[in-house]
Parts: C-alpha cells; sequence; structure tokens
C-alpha cells in the first residue's frame, strides 16, 4: 500500500504570507540602504545590509518552495509484509521493520503536521506532510 503527502490549502496559504512578509523586509533592507543611506555609512554596514536583505529573501521564500515540490512530487509510505518504507522521490529513505514499530501516531501543531512513528527504543521518527486521512489509511492498512 502507498500512502502520499498532501500539502493543506491552509499550510500553502499560511507560507505565503509567511514568504511575502519575509521577503518584503529583505527588499525594504536593500531599498532603504540603497536610497537613504550616505555612501560613508553604506561603505561601513552596506555588505551586513546586503546579506541581510538576501537572507530574509532566501528565508521568505524556501519553505513554499519545498511545498510546492511535494506537491509535484510527493513523499510516499509504502507498507509490505514486513516493513514501512519511506520514499522521497521515489528514492528509500528509510525502512523500519514492522516488528520494530511500538506506536504510530497523528501530530499536529500550527506549522506542521504529519505522522509521529515510535520505535521499541524510544525513538521517534517524524513523517512530515501526511495528513490525518493519510494516518487513518495507513493504520487500516497495518491492521
Amino acid at each position: 500500500m502507498k500512502i502520499q503527502t498532501t500539502i493543506e490549502r491552509d499550510f500553502q496559504k499560511t507560507l505565503k504570507k509567511r514568504g511575502y512578509f519575509c521577503t518584503t523586509i529583505g527588499a525594504l533592507l536593500l531599498f532603504l540602504g540603497a536610497n537613504v543611506l550616505t555612501i560613508q555609512t553604506l561603505e561601513r554596514v552596506g555588505l551586513w545590509i546586503f546579506i541581510t536583505a538576501i537572507v530574509c529573501i532566501y528565508l521568505g521564500l524556501k519553505p513554499y518552495s519545498e511545498a510546492k515540490k511535494r506537491i509535484f512530487f510527493p513523499d510516499e509510505i509504502q507498507i509490505d509484509k514486513n516493513n514501512l518504507k519511506y520514499l522521497q522521490r521515489e528514492k528509500e529513505i528509510l525502512a523500519i521493520p514492522l516488528a520494530e514499530i511500538n506506536n504510530i501516531s497523528y501530530r499536529e501543531k500550527k506549522y506542521q503536521y504529519g505522522i509521529l512513528v515510535t520505535k521499541k527504543n524510544n525513538q521517534d521518527l517524524f513523517l512530515p506532510y501526511f495528513s490525518k486521512s493519510a494516518f487513518d489509511n495507513l493504520l487500516e492498512s497495518l491492521d
């Protein structure tokens, strides 16, 4: 059985809003640095303003970009007779023998949701962006 990640619309909107906010801060830093500060001030702090602006823009765009990639190339959980496998872009990242799994639960926080797999040695593995319905399907397939 295969179960795929889903990026919910509300989560996408949240990522967009946060991204626009950070990107706007970065763009304002560049604009204000170039138009308001004197050349003497820019000689001292211009490089740091530029680096900070680029980092803000990057941090604003990266999470939404990653979410879009997961829409086109969803992660998967595959279950066979003995293993639970986690795949990204059709490459196996993790294989857990079903005998080593102690508990599987669904976790949802403000900006993160997914499946939490607890192994018998109390090691927690969080598999992000799997919906509640994907979790329910996973439980059904394990029964």
